[in-house]
């Protein structure tokens, strides 16, 4: 909990709201500074060839300009150097390491001091008129006899200077007078004007006899919400909380007096303290560089919002610039904001360094040639490439773990060599490489890129300058891992060439460089969202953001229109809400949401349950009322496998529905939702229509249209599947039936109007019935076409967005809320597309495991946000946290690295935010929920009804199947063998560790990610021949039935390689494999049979490594209904931890003792 890390200890160091990140002072070789400044891609080239070893001998050469500064502040600046190359600090850095604290000649404790909660603080009393005069408040320091303790201390002193004001309330344990909680209250006077002119304090004083005094506005707190909810605080106490919220509820001047009682403080104490007095107003020494301007200066200097827009933010030159600088260390995170520009900052700001960590990350990965090669997989080739060693960002001790980011496009340009494959996985026992070995030699390398080179000259028409018999240049996009192709590190698919491009010969491994392109749609639309969010028409949602003080909050009755004049017919409310109460039997818990939506403080319900309680259920209900009511929903999960889930379970919803007999149960034929996937990104230009960016290398020409085509690839196949309802499906099917008529001038690139009023659905007709035609084809789709092309493309575009402007419920993820396709075309005014507007509800799936920012798109996008009615979160914050990909540890470049840890939902609810708890699971058998809910949920959870039920009665025959393959291949005795398979039970059969002696965990060089390949033998082995004998007897599909959860992604490809293998035997089909996810994307899923390999062999927490993260195990070991096997090593501690008490270990060590001791374990041989 992390409002529990405030300022509330009795002695001794308080905690605050982070632990510091022990950092190793990165002291660099003296270099001197380049007399011009270098190029970003020239900095990168040369740094492959560098050492990025960090000397740690030596100091760096920051040149930071420290004239006029607090030297003593400040010293700790020369430390700081560029995070990639190691050199100077300029204009083009975006990663400066920060300082760590452990420079013997800077005053460490003053400078953490300074840049957080002051660790310090001094007993005190408030000095209150009374009849007499001013009275101290409480009269006595005696905490027994009052209950609580003041005291003060400061913070954020150095950047946003406040002084801390904490009320500790301490609640004794009834049955152990020995234990006591604490509840702190903390209050925050700011010396800036932080809510508008004179809000700031002044005449500050410090009195020789120990009296601080000074005027200023209201105060921010934190804590309050959750005292004031303490059934246990005493009618003193109450008391106490309405003196401090008075300081916070006026909104005239006020004056404080504080009474420091120094006698209390240790001569330490004293000292530290004295070196914040001595700068503060009136003090010895210079006054802070930070009081006098406004907060967070170094950010911006606009008082009440921080910039936020792409390409605008400040780099580490710029912050370190003016008088009040940044910092430069780790900066404290918590679950409330001081004010909304201080959420923009810490929202941004976390973004930026984590956007510039990916960036100079794959710049440096891009920096050598990787080895590649194409498959012809569907219309468009893929390049498999696996990574030669790379750079990386980080001390050579301590590499930061690397991932290209989602979606990533780029250049490849092919190069002919002598040498001959690189190792790609084949020196992790996979043999597929072998039979290429002897294609990549020098002739077959170049004739290959002659190939290519003379395909370019053939569909473009012409030959580019650059192309040469030794090289040509593609345009890509990163894909997932490719099902049927063998494992790769990263796949890539082909946007900028047609067919023809790729010939059916065999081909073999080439060098390649890469050029990635650098602009990330997903951080722009990060910052525009924090841009929006501080804006003051947003400020309805403010009061949320800053999560002080909840009961000011309105509550507000979702179900109203929004829309000025619309208006939901009384016929209209009553039928739906018939519908929603009688759609399933709903329990106390799901009812209580139900009833809550006419009650949401601030506009925010947030539902929070584990697996299986029915938060998907409810949400598609809830999502299905409002659309009955007339609003547009837009329903939002932060990962596609998330989006899709739900989207799957609609599917489902509305084909029940269409067979339902009762009208008044029915949703309503007009019942409509599409799926939108990220799609397909056209080039911005800036002249006319051409297919040569500015340096004249080839762009996809294609664009948007990649994804129609891909979409009429899989139409026919995809029918009856979840993919129907995608948006793009809809745009095939509409063209097919030509129904829709749109009358519009098509747009271009830039968003200019082009050409005169037409039809698009017409001319995306034509584009089809060309495309059917194998003859025409290739030209259709050549380069030389392309003027053509773009028409076509405009058209598409237009076609697809009247799809989502005619349609009123959208799923889709938070990173694709603000895609041109929603922000151009949904919730567009009556008149456009006959669609009425009632108002906008925004659903997030996941939430618990979003960022913020993502959490906070679809709620104030500009081009809904005056109409959104409200916000429904639904998670579960012992599950997934928001994935943070910034390095942490030796090496950390985010200031604010652990607000990318803290989602939305749980700090608000941290806080005390009114939240719906679902507990009754319906998902698990009891024996396999008994397990997390001990040991996750402390016992909260109920089992539903049918949880109970036998195997047999749900599989029948699987059972004694399980328990077969338990006997035969973990049991060496014959009679031993014989009495098991007699007297185990259906506990045994549904709940099983399989141990695999002697795995080996294996690494994979170029991603670091992890496989213990003798786990997959034994999964294909001794596991999957019984399980697929079992569904082809059954006749039902094993795909639909048995889920792999890998916790690596290495461990993922080795799985998908041997089905590969299997698939190349025609007595296999598709449906008898197992659907294998990573744990990522597993959450939000569920089979009745699930195998967990989590890659692990020994139960210490540092050979477990993420995997000791308790909600990334709590998932892994919730999706299963009716089996769950874990296959693993021994768990076996190593020597200097067997006297480890049981509470310490890891979830899955103690998981597996479990086991051991109910009988539920077996070594297989």
């Amino acid at each position: 909990n992390l409002r529990r890390k405030g300022h509330c200890s009795f002695g001794g160091r308080p905690r605050t709201f982070l632990e510091y990140h022990s950092l190793k002072i990165l002291h660099l070789p003296a270099i001197p500074p380049s007399p011009h400044r270098r190029s970003a891609a020239t900095r990168h080239q040369n740094m492959a060839d560098e050492d990025l070893s960090w000397d740690f001998n030596s100091t760096g050469d920051g040149s930071v300009s420290l004239d006029g500064q607090d030297i003593v502040l400040s010293e700790h600046l020369h430390k700081l150097c560029d995070g990639v190359t190691r050199r100077s600090i300029t204009e083009d850095t975006t990663l400066v390491p920060l300082y760590d604290f452990q420079a013997p000649d800077v005053d460490n404790v003053l400078l953490e001091n300074l840049t957080g909660v002051c660790r310090y603080s001094i007993q005190c009393q408030l000095l209150l008129d009374g009849d007499h005069g001013m009275e101290p408040f409480p009269p006595t320091a005696s905490l027994t006899k009052h209950g609580f303790h003041l005291r003060l201390t400061f913070n954020k002193l150095l950047f946003a200077p406040v002084i801390r004001f904490v009320c500790n309330f301490v609640i004794l344990d009834k049955d152990d007078p020995t234990r006591a909680e604490v509840l702190p209250v903390a209050l925050e006077w700011h010396f800036n004007d932080y809510n508008g002119p004179d809000s700031g304090i002044r005449d500050y004083r410090h009195s020789p006899d120990g009296v601080i005094s000074f005027t200023a506005g209201p105060a921010t707190v934190e804590g309050i919400n959750i005292a004031e909810g303490n059934a246990d605080l005493g009618q003193d106490a109450w008391e106490v909380i309405k003196l401090l919220r008075s300081f916070v509820s006026k909104e005239e001047r006020h004056e404080v007096k504080i009474k420091l009682n120094m006698g209390s403080a240790k001569a330490p104490v004293i000292a530290e303290m004295e070196k914040i007095f001595a700068r503060l107003p009136g003090g010895k020494s210079s006054q802070l560089p930070s009081i006098g301007q406004t907060e967070y200066a170094a950010w911006g200097s606009h008082p009440n919002q921080v910039h936020s827009q792409y390409g605008g933010m400040l780099r580490p030159a710029k912050l370190l610039s003016g008088n009040a600088k940044h910092p430069m260390v780790s900066l404290e995170c918590g679950d409330t904001f001081s004010t909304v520009k201080e959420a923009g900052v810490q929202l941004a700001y976390a973004a930026t360094a984590a956007h510039f960590e990916a960036v100079e990350a794959v710049k440096l990965w891009a920096s050598v040639p990787h080895r590649a090669k194409l498959f012809s997989v569907g219309y468009f080739p893929v390049i498999g490439v696996n990574f030669r060693d790379f750079p990386r960002l980080g001390s050579i001790k301590d590499k930061i773990t690397f991932r290209l980011p989602n979606q990533m496009t780029a250049e490849f340009r092919f190069q002919a060599t002598e040498a001959p494959v690189e190792r790609g996985l084949g020196a992790l026992h996979v043999d597929y490489h072998g039979a290429q070995r002897d294609e990549c030699r020098e002739s077959q390398g170049c004739k290959f890129v002659d190939a290519l080179s003379q395909t370019a000259t053939n569909s473009s028409g012409s030959r580019h300058s650059e192309l040469s018999p030794d090289f040509a240049n593609v345009w890509a996009v990163l894909v997932d891992n490719v099902s049927g192709l063998p494992p790769h590190d990263a796949f890539f698919q082909i946007t900028s060439e047609p067919p023809s491009f790729f010939s059916n010969e065999q081909t073999p491994y080439l060098d390649i460089e890469i050029k990635p392109e650098m602009i990330s749609a997903t951080f722009a639309a990060q910052l525009d969202t924090i841009a929006e969010l501080q804006r003051g028409k947003n400020a309805r949602w403010h009061g949320v953001l800053l999560n002080q003080i909840h009961d000011v909050l309105d509550s507000v009755d979702l179900t109203q229109a929004r829309d000025a004049g619309a208006v939901i017919p009384p016929h209209e409310r009553a039928h739906a809400d018939r519908w929603l109460r009688g759609f399933v039997r709903w329990n106390a818990e799901q009812l209580a949401v139900i009833d809550g939506v006419k009650k949401a403080k601030g506009g925010v319900i947030i539902v929070m349950g584990p697996a299986g309680t029915g938060k998907t259920l409810l949400q598609q209900a809830l999502a299905v009322y409002f659309y009955m009511l007339g609003f547009h929903i837009l329903a939002l999960a932060p990962a596609n496998s998330n989006a899709d889930h739900l989207a799957t379970e609609l599917k489902n919803m509305v084909d029940r529905d269409a067979r339902k007999v009762n009208p008044h149960a029915r949703i309503g034929t007009d019942f409509c939702f599409h799926r939108l996937w990220p799609g397909s990104r056209d080039q911005r230009r800036d002249g006319g229509s051409h297919d040569n960016d500015e340096g004249g290398n080839a762009r996809p020409h294609l664009g948007s249209l990649q994804e129609l085509l891909n979409g009429l690839q899989e139409y026919e196949s995809q029918k009856g599947t979840v993919r129907e309802h995608g948006v793009v499906h809809a745009v095939i099917g509409a063209a097919a039936a030509e129904e829709l008529v749109l009358s519009v001038r098509l747009r271009n690139d830039n968003g200019v109007s082009v050409g005169d009023v037409l039809n698009p659905w017409d001319l995306l007709r034509d584009f089809l019935r060309q495309y059917k035609i194998p003859d025409i084809r290739l030209s259709l789709l050549a380069k030389s076409n392309v003027k053509v092309l773009d028409k076509y493309r405009f058209a598409y575009r237009a076609c697809k967005g009247h799809i989502v402007g005619l349609n009123r419920f959208m799923i889709t993820t938070t990173t694709t809320a603000r895609s041109s396709d929603m922000t151009q075309n949904w919730y567009e005014p009556k008149s456009t597309y006959g669609v009425p507007r009632v108002g906008v509800i925004v659903f997030v799936d996941e939430a618990a495991k979003d960022l913020e920012s993502q959490c906070w798109a679809g709620v104030v996008c500009d081009k809904w946000a005056a109409s959104v009615s409200g916000l429904v979160m639904f998670g579960d914050d012992k599950q997934l946290r928001p994935t943070n990909t910034c390095s942490r540890g030796t090496v950390t470049f985010n200031a604010f690295n652990d607000r990318l840890n803290i989602d939305l939902p749980s700090r608000l609810v941290r806080e005390g935010f009114p939240v719906y708890h679902l507990l009754e699971q319906r998902r698990m058998h009891r024996a396999i929920s008994a397990f997390p809910n001990r040991h996750v949920y402390n016992n909260k959870l109920r089992d539903g009804p049918g949880t109970d039920a036998g195997l047999d009665e749900k599989l029948p025959g699987l059972k004694q199947v399980l328990i077969n393959i338990q006997a035969d291949h973990g049991i060496r005795d014959q009679s031993e063998r014989k009495a098991y398979k007699y007297a185990a039970n259906d506990a045994m059969a549904r709940l099983h560790w399989v141990e695999v002696q002697h795995g080996e965990r294996v690494r994979n060089p170029a991603t670091q990610s992890i496989c213990v390949h003798e786990h997959v033998d034994v999964f294909f082995a001794k596991i999957y021949p019984s399980l697929r004998d079992y569904f082809r007897r059954s006749g039902k599909k094993l795909s639909d039935n048995v889920m792999v959860i890998c916790a690596y992604g290495f461990a993922l490809h080795q799985y998908h390689d041997r089905i590969r293998h299997l698939l190349r035997n025609s007595e296999y089909q598709p449906s008898d494999m197992p659907r294998v996810i990573t744990v990522d994307g597993s959450q939000g899923n569920e089979a009745p049979i699930v195998i967990f390999d989590g890659s692990l062999q020994r139960g210490d927490e540092r050979n477990i490594g993420f995997m000791s993260d308790l909600g990334r195990v709590n998932v892994a070991i919730t999706r299963a209904k009716d089996v769950l096997w874990i296959i693993g090593g021994s768990m076996s501690l190593p020597h200097s931890s067997r006297h480890t008490t049981t509470r310490s270990l890891p979830l899955l060590t103690k998981y597996k003792r479990m086991l051991d001791a109910l009988g539920h374990v077996h070594r297989f041989m």
